[in-house]
């Protein structure tokens, strides 16, 4: 598994049918092994990440099935692919390009999509993308489950907000509890801390340690070739970016609650 930011196309959505293009960001290449229902609901669903200010998508027959928590848990979306997909189709793929089409087991799981709509996602799909080292290191899942209130609130990338307009991402996991509660997985440093695998982060609560200013702890909402940018929000009400280089990076590492 991996994480990887895609923009979303919507093609066309006739009944059952539904055709998309998943473009990943900064051409980061596409290596999705094989096109699965399991990818095809994660596509589905991920508007609905959007739903507290979309009052369509909120209202929408999927989002009473499925709710923000269950976007984000692995085994959810794994086990229920089957109920709203029937079958999915490769169409084209290119080196940051992927069109597929899926058919969905009932017309009204896709009230909530229409053709000509883009979004931008970060989302751990079912691929083999990234490094051989990202694909040993990267939790098998996320495991956020119900806990995800508690643990995590979502922020979104906002035009009129000088720091979140930053974000490469529409919606990134902002913890909300203090460092402590928190363990790092994945963690990449060294030769491993390149910008591919650094992406693969993007969107996700993370530890940064800086060689000399010390430990960050935020949401990673841009990643560059050459600089990394952490959104930092405490419980005191302070709001803040940290922007680095590589250079300066000992390690970088997934946020991950404590059992």
């Amino acid at each position: 598994m991996a994480t990887a930011t895609h923009r979303v196309k919507i093609y066309s959505v006739d009944g059952l049918f539904v055709k998309v293009r998943l473009t990943t960001i900064d051409d980061f290449i596409v290596d999705l092994d094989k096109v699965t229902k399991t990818l095809a609901f994660r596509v589905l669903i991920s508007p609905i990440l959007k739903s507290r200010s979309n009052a369509k998508i909120r209202r929408s027959p999927l989002a009473t099935q499925v709710d923000i928590d269950c976007t984000l848990d692995d085994e959810f979306v794994k086990e229920n692919a089957g109920h709203f997909i029937q079958n999915v189709t490769e169409i084209r793929r290119g080196k940051s390009y992927l069109n597929f089409s899926f058919i969905l087991t009932d017309s009204i799981w896709g009230e909530h999509i229409n053709p000509g709509e883009t979004w931008e996602t970060a989302t751990v799909y079912d691929s083999g993308g990234g490094s051989e080292w990202a694909k040993s290191r990267m939790s098998e899942k996320y495991k956020l489950g119900r806990d995800l209130k508690e643990a995590f609130r979502i922020g979104q990338r906002k035009e009129d907000d000088p720091m979140l307009r930053k974000a490469q991402v529409d919606e990134f996991l902002i913890p909300t509890r203090s460092i402590k509660h928190y363990r790092v997985e994945a963690e990449i440093s060294g030769e491993n801390l390149t910008y591919q695998n650094a992406k693969l982060l993007l969107g996700r609560p993370v530890q940064l340690s800086h060689c000399e200013d010390g430990v960050y702890f935020g949401s990673l909402i841009a990643v560059t070739k050459t600089e990394l940018i952490v959104y930092i929000e405490q419980p005191s009400g302070y709001r803040g970016l940290y922007a680095t280089f590589y250079e300066f990076v000992t390690s970088i590492g997934e946020a991950v609650p404590v059992d």
